[in-house]
């Protein structure tokens, strides 16, 4: 017995020393070391997804972490884990000694020149993901000029780094991430797929996410050590080896990534299925000798896998429970050609049936819907086919027992059989009543502030009417005077009435503008105009009261400055009217200067010109040089002395903004402001002569014309005519539109002034049945809407009806002369 036990293990020696010399033969690698120290520690993250992750119970877990178990178990080592929150963190606690390896990171080139790398175990795909509504990002060419989310210290942060005008926002969770880009907050997020995928259906969100463009890059992960740790990392690369070519390994793969990517290549396969040839024919009798202890020692490992995946499983239903229980949601499979049924926990409590281990049947939960979406559930079953195995229903019910209806939103699909009959249908109920209770509040809400906002425009419209109206009778009278030969001191009274009248004309104006601002209503009418004479006129304007203060006012206007833009002149004109009036009113010695420059724009197409007005006022304290912006924002202290409202800065950053434009304050409090207003033109290629000049430049008069003059008010219909009169043209009047068509029946006009508000027939009736008379002449003759209407749409209201301008009350003398000559004179 001795002797054969002797034999034996000759041949087991002679078997050993064969193997070692044909390794010898096929392995060059030089010896080293065996490593000694089989206690090592592993940093993971505590939430990466599913990479890593953590279970219910705070326990590590993740894709990388089962990989981990079955490498360790491989390599015989044993380790511990130190759980951090970033791979930062990570990184760190390699650095520093903390830990060994991580067990999962990425190839970067930054990390490969500090650390060493086993070989690949996974290849990721990274792509970019936006909310499911945008429309703005189809790939990498349009990142500049977005905000781009990403985790920190990640491969996709090198790619960033490179494109140009991308404003980078380094997270440092996925949640995190996900959460910037459904907030606003990010544009974009540039992550592994099926990463994010996984943590967006975790939290419910992945039908408010999409994928655009195809992938941007892929990262290679493999686990990362010191570069003193070639040991270790070559034990951890045979284990990786070993068991990246098991079926073990496509298990966990697909259990938490789906397919996996193949690890083995063809030149792998071929020299590793050599070497093992060989070393099958070598060790064939060692094998025999140690097979059946190793299939003892895997069987107790797989039952030990098996009783903690089972563990896992029932951890899992209960954490899908609760989150159904929380979220009102259930869900539901059938067997069709039986009946039965599993309802889950949650699908119980949203229905109210009592629960039981067998679900409750069809027939019961159809009489438990509302009759007429019964129907509507019983159209859609019967609709569904292989072609078309789903739907969506959105139903009242009623829970047993109880008399009122709630609502729910369920999604049912089918399978089939081969013939294409139903066989089983799976699907998902919530109970959506209160977030429809909650749209209901919130349309009713939403309602009301229109109705309100409505209401709000209306009497604004209104109150502008009917202050215009008088105020526009006063104004033509005190304008009438002023022509008149009166004297000293009765011209000044009129002169300061007449002030007055326009301090309160433009009140109204801020009034309404601010109104508009608010609805978001405030729009722009561009033309073509000359910059270079619209601040002439400005200046001209302001010339007198400068002077009466004893204040130089200067103009200088750059070379540079194009004879001819497209914009708002008129919307310009009331911001410089509103710049340069606060520095003459807030400067009581030295001087107020207008500058204006252009600065580089990005198009060739556009102008941007930087409008400055520069005063040696009293300044404006620096904790009020923003606030000034707000709507009736005063330096406290200043409305006593000077007056004013506080609307004019509201409305200039409001038209800063319109016009693509900024406006902002440098100012020393006794010494002085500078207010910046930058705006963006279009070009235009026409030279001044051709471009249009300010409409209070257009002075040169016309030859008499016969005007009618349609006015329902007396005073305003007196004040009218003897301003068109003072003009030298002759007049006729009409009290309303009936008589205006009975006048231009009898006799013909060169234009028509038109009220717009009046009895019996206003002015936009009376325009429609003028353009369309039969006679050419009269058919065609130009209108000028003359009304106290000035809300947001009422000049393009009274254009679309046929009219050729549009002149608002009050009316100047000036500005009837203007609009006058333009529409005549072309």
């Amino acid at each position: 017995m001795f002797a054969i036990l002797i034999h034996r293990v000759r041949l087991l020696t002679e078997a050993i020393l064969l193997a070692t010399l044909c390794c010898g033969l096929f392995f060059t690698y030089p010896a080293q070391a065996e490593h000694t120290n089989d206690h090592v520690t592993a940093v993971v993250l505590a939430e990466f997804p599913p990479l890593y992750t953590t279970t219910g119970s705070g326990k590590p877990d993740g894709f990388a972490l089962d990989v981990l178990k079955a490498v360790g178990a491989e390599a015989e080592i044993v380790y511990d884990l130190l759980v951090v929150e970033s791979w930062s963190e990570a990184l760190e606690a390699i650095s520093t000694g903390k830990a060994d390896f991580i067990p999962g990171i990425g190839l970067t080139k930054p990390n490969k020149q500090k650390f060493i790398f086993t070989d690949v175990f996974e290849t990721v795909s990274i792509s970019c993901f936006v909310r499911s509504e945008s429309t703005d990002i189809k790939g990498i060419a349009d990142f500049p000029g977005r905000r781009i989310a990403f985790i920190d210290k990640t491969a996709p942060q090198t790619l960033l780094k490179t494109i140009s005008g991308v404003t980078l926002l380094p997270l440092h969770s996925v949640d995190e991430a996900l959460f910037s880009l459904l907030s606003g907050k990010s544009d974009a997020i540039i992550f592994p797929e099926p990463f994010l995928w996984r943590t967006a259906q975790k939290i419910g969100v992945e039908n408010k996410i999409k994928v655009v463009g195809p992938p941007l890059m892929e990262v290679k992960r493999g686990y990362l050590l010191r570069k003193d740790h070639t040991e270790l990392r070559d034990r951890l690369d045979k284990a990786l080896h070993t068991y990246v070519a098991s079926p073990a390994f496509n298990t966990v793969y697909l259990k938490w990534r789906g397919k996996p990517i193949p690890y083995w290549t063809t030149q792998k396969v071929v020299s590793i299925g050599t070497i093992l040839l060989i070393l099958t024919v070598i060790g064939f009798s060692l094998w025999r000798w140690l097979s059946v202890s190793k299939i003892n020692e895997k069987l107790k490992q797989s039952m030990e896998r098996l009783v903690k995946t089972q563990a896992k499983l029932k951890a899992r239903e209960s954490q899908l429970s609760r989150a159904q229980e929380l979220t009102s949601l259930g869900s539901l499979e059938r067997n069709l050609i039986t009946d039965e049924g599993q309802w889950s926990v949650g699908l119980y409590k949203v229905l109210g049936f009592p629960r039981s281990d067998k679900a409750p049947s069809t027939k019961k939960f159809r009489e438990c819907l509302h009759p007429i979406d019964m129907k509507e559930y019983e159209r859609k079953t019967n609709a569904v086919s292989p072609k078309s195995p789903s739907f969506f229903l959105e139903f009242r019910f009623r829970q047993p027992g109880k008399g009122t209806y709630r609502t729910g939103a369920g999604v049912f699909s089918y399978e089939f059989s081969a013939d294409g009959m139903p066989i089983k249908r799976i699907g998902a109920i919530q109970d959506i009543t209160r977030q429809k209770r909650t749209e209901a509040l919130l349309i009713e809400a939403k309602e009301n502030a229109e109705a309100a906002n409505t209401s709000k425009s209306e009497f604004l419209a209104n109150m502008s009417h009917e202050l215009r109206t008088p105020l526009n009778g006063i104004m033509g009278m005190l304008q009438l005077m002023a022509l008149e030969d009166i004297k000293f001191p009765h011209a000044e009274y009129v002169d300061t009435a007449l002030s007055s009248c326009t301090s309160l004309a433009r009140l109204i104006g801020d009034i309404l503008d601010l109104s508009k601002a608010e609805a978001g209503k405030m729009d722009l009418t561009p033309v073509p105009f000359n910059p270079g004479q619209l601040l002439l006129t400005v200046r001209d304007a302001f010339i007198q009261p400068a002077k009466e203060k004893g204040l130089t006012l200067s103009l200088s206007i750059d070379e540079d400055i194009p004879e001819c833009v497209v914009g708002d002149s008129a919307r310009l004109r009331q911001v410089l009217f509103n710049l340069v009036g606060n520095a003459i009113k807030f400067t009581e010695q030295g001087s107020v200067s207008i500058e204006v420059s252009q600065q580089p724009a990005k198009s060739s197409e556009a102008s941007i010109l930087l409008f400055s007005v520069i005063d040696t006022g009293i300044g404006i304290p620096k904790a009020m040089q923003e606030k000034v912006f707000g709507a009736f924002t005063q330096v406290p202290g200043t409305s006593r002395k000077f007056q004013g409202t506080g609307l004019g800065l509201h409305i200039v950053k409001q038209l800063a903004a319109l016009m693509n434009g900024e406006v902002s304050i440098k100012s020393t409090e006794d010494n002085g402001t500078t207010v910046h207003f930058s705006a963006t033109f279009k070009w235009d290629d026409r030279s001044e002569a051709q471009c249009h000049a300010p409409m209070d430049m257009l002075v040169e008069d016309i030859p008499p014309q016969k005007i009618l003059i349609v006015e329902d008010e007396r005073v305003n219909q007196i004040a009218i005519t003897k301003l068109v009169e003072r003009l030298g043209h002759t007049t006729t009047k009409a009290n309303n539109g009936r008589m205006a068509l009975e006048k231009l029946a009898e006799d013909d006009f060169d234009l028509i002034l038109m009220d717009i508000q009046m009895p019996i027939m206003n002015g936009i009736e009376a325009t429609n049945e003028i353009r369309s008379m039969k006679d050419q002449k009269k058919q065609t003759i130009p209108i000028i809407a003359l009304t106290a209407h000035a809300m947001s749409g009422d000049r393009e209201k009274f254009l679309e009806v046929g009219m050729d301008d549009y002149l608002a009350k009050p009316v100047s003398l000036n500005g009837l002369r203007a609009i006058l000559n333009k529409v005549l004179g072309t």
